[in-house]
């Protein structure tokens, strides 16, 4: 793979491009696609993959992403996020696809302490027509530690 990285006004844009030998014979192109940008409350990225990796019988797997994720902070205490993403899995057996959603809002309760909340959405479906999703609605508190050297 060859790559290259651009600074840019509060935000940067990398991209790689490269080939990758698979099972069949044949070369994939592979690489990715990153973007980010600083916005005044918050920031936003975006990913494009694409990669060969290895199954269970050291036969070539090739999965494509597109990863989004946005944070807006409302105020010194609080913030929301929203995160997607969508992954193509091809291999010898077939076609997977995988989705999942996040929206969360975070709150910080004392400097240490947190309090996340959100909803989460997750889907996984194969080509021959198996589909599986949940929902799922979150609570948790949480404690950051720092450890000084």
């Amino acid at each position: 793979t060859a790559g290259r990285s651009l600074e840019l006004p509060r935000g940067a844009l990398s991209a790689t491009l490269g080939a990758a030998d698979s099972d069949t014979g044949q070369s994939e192109i592979i690489g990715s696609l990153s973007w980010s940008q600083e916005l005044p409350r918050g920031g936003i990225n975006a990913q494009l993959q694409r990669w060969v990796d290895f199954d269970e019988d050291d036969g070539n797997v090739l999965r494509t992403a597109l990863l989004l994720d946005y944070n807006h902070e409302i105020n010194g205490l609080s913030s929301i996020g929203l995160k997607a993403g969508y992954t193509v899995t091809d291999e010898a057996g077939g076609s997977t696809d995988l989705a999942s959603f996040t929206a969360q809002y975070k709150y910080a309760l004392t400097e240490d302490w947190s309090l996340d909340t959100g909803y989460r959405y997750r889907m996984r479906e194969q080509l021959a027509g198996t589909r599986a999703q949940s929902h799922a609605v979150f609570v948790s508190i949480g404690r950051e530690f720092r450890v000084r050297r």
